[in-house]
């Protein structure tokens, strides 16, 4: 699989009427698309299969911090998800 570079960006909130910052990642393409700057600080390299059609991540994709890859890392032991 290739892999898709993607990145937070900054843009527009027409509820708000004021600038936000996503707190989701989309390709260059996407991003410019809805009008929006990217940062180019938080590049993230993603596989294709989890791009949606539009340019977003797939919902549920989430990063670690900092987001990696091919994450193989498990919950270390006697810790829960809360």
């Amino acid at each position: 699989m290739a892999a898709i570079k993607v990145y937070r960006y900054d843009f527009y909130d027409p509820v708000l009427k004021c600038d936000r910052r996503s707190i989701d990642y989309a390709t260059g393409d996407a991003i410019q698309g809805m009008r929006g700057t990217i940062l180019v600080e938080t590049q993230q390299e993603v596989d294709e299969d989890v791009i949606e059609q539009d340019g977003t991540i797939r919902c549920g994709h989430v990063f670690m911090d900092p987001p990696v890859r091919a994450s193989t890392r498990s919950r270390p032991e006697g810790r829960r998800a809360v």
